[in-house]
């Protein structure tokens, strides 16, 4: 028992120093390097598409929330406006009331002064 774990403990030494110092010498195939550089531009290129989409995104809300101030703006002013526009008709059709009763009063005298008449 005491051999096979010696024969163990030197494969396991031979494996340690086999990939620590000889397998380090070994070259990066090209393969392998080209591989990498393309994962590493296609981050770059995630990274930037990230960004430009963030910043379209703040683009978009502030388009948003400026349109959504011009139309309350909008809204007050026509609510102003149809205010404005009230009062105007109203007082038109005051007077058109005032017309009419004088109206009014004039046929009740004519009229009245007719039966009074006859």
């Amino acid at each position: 028992m005491r051999g096979f774990i010696k024969i163990l403990f030197l494969v396991f030494i031979g494996l340690f120093i086999y990939f620590v110092w000889i397998r380090k010498e070994e070259p990066v195939p090209d393969k392998l390097m080209e591989k990498t550089e393309q994962i590493k531009r296609k981050a770059e290129e995630l990274t930037k598409g990230i960004g430009n989409w963030q910043k379209e995104k703040d683009e978009l809300v502030k388009k948003a929330t400026d349109e959504i101030t011009n139309a309350a703006q909008n809204i007050d002013s026509l609510k102003r406006a149809l205010e404005v526009a009230a009062e105007e008709k109203k007082e038109i059709i005051r007077k058109q009331i005032e017309e009419l009763e004088e109206k009014k009063e004039g046929t009740r005298d004519q009229h009245g002064n007719h039966k009074g008449s006859k």
